[in-house]
């Protein structure tokens, strides 16, 4: 499988970037170039140095942004129960990224 496809919006280039671990295409970013051949030497960079967040203005190395995207596909695919959310709110807690959350069918949610 390639590294990464390219395909235009508009005028503009867009990347997207192939998870070696799970083989499918991570969501398109454009990559600001008109060119084809630019377009490519952005992705290359992408590659190399880190893929730019949603937003534009930080870059994630590829490994770690594979794994974030293997993570959110299993929680969508997943049959979850209020105890994995509860688990799975915890180690957000614990990484202090959340601080309260409202359970759909406890006291809070009223």
């Amino acid at each position: 499988m390639r590294r990464f496809s390219l395909y235009k919006r508009g005028r503009i280039w867009h990347a997207q970037v192939s998870n070696p671990n799970t083989r499918k295409y991570l969501p398109g970013r454009p990559t600001g170039e008109s060119d084809r051949r630019a377009a490519e030497h952005v992705a290359d960079d992408w590659l190399r140095d880190g893929i730019p967040e949603p937003g534009g203005k930080h870059r994630r190395p590829a490994a770690e942004t594979f794994e974030i995207s293997a993570l959110l596909q299993a929680i969508r695919k997943a049959s979850l129960t209020s105890e994995d959310a509860e688990r799975i709110v915890r180690v957000l807690k614990d990484q202090k990224l959340i601080e309260t959350v409202v359970v759909k069918s406890g006291p809070g949610s009223e």
